[in-house]
């Protein structure tokens, strides 16, 4: 994924659906980064571990959010609840216009 943000957004969502089957040291490192934004030096020295085993963790972790999203595709059904809840409301919200110019208001 090459928008940063969008990467930041996925991650959050993927946690939200899938942090609890994450070990204690993965939730961690994912809410210090991804909610917390800290840097990887400043979880390391949180943790007294390298930057390399903090990096590592991370990639782990989001790998496994990846994978369960994978098989479970959880964020994925909610994608599609809300694309199809928003064409209702536009097709509503285009069918009240329409009505409205009919009647001449």
């Amino acid at each position: 994924m090459k928008d940063p943000v969008a990467k930041v957004l996925r991650i959050n969502s993927l946690y939200d659906l899938y942090g609890s089957l994450l070990s204690e040291r993965q939730k961690k490192v994912i809410e210090w980064y991804y909610e917390e934004n800290l840097s990887l030096n400043e979880i390391a020295e949180n943790e007294h571990i390298s930057k390399n085993a903090v990096h590592d963790a991370l990639h782990k972790a989001e790998l496994f959010l990846e994978e369960y999203e994978k098989k479970m595709k959880l964020l994925e059904k909610e994608e599609k609840k809300a694309q199809h809840i928003e064409k209702l409301f536009l097709e509503k919200h285009l069918d009240e216009i329409a009505y409205k110019e009919l009647k001449g208001d």
